[in-house]
């Protein structure tokens, strides 16, 4: 059973996954023996999709390169 601790870090670094100007409404559950991110990520031109994650530890995520919906 894991408790819930707040980090300050970008979960998504910026750059990454989407992740140009910004990462909102992330939404994380446990997936197999990790867990998954699904979040909206803004581009430099300011347009939003939605992009996946991974994590085994839920602190360290990394992100899938394309978007799940285009």
């Amino acid at each position: 059973n894991q408790q819930w601790r707040l980090v300050q870090t970008d979960l998504v670094p910026r750059g990454t996954g989407g992740n140009q100007v910004a990462v909102r409404a992330p939404v994380v559950f446990a997936a197999g023996d990790g867990f998954t991110m699904i979040y909206a990520g803004t581009d430099a031109e300011g347009i939003t999709k939605l992009y996946r994650a991974t994590s085994q530890d839920g602190l360290q995520f990394e992100a899938d390169a394309a978007p799940l919906l285009d």
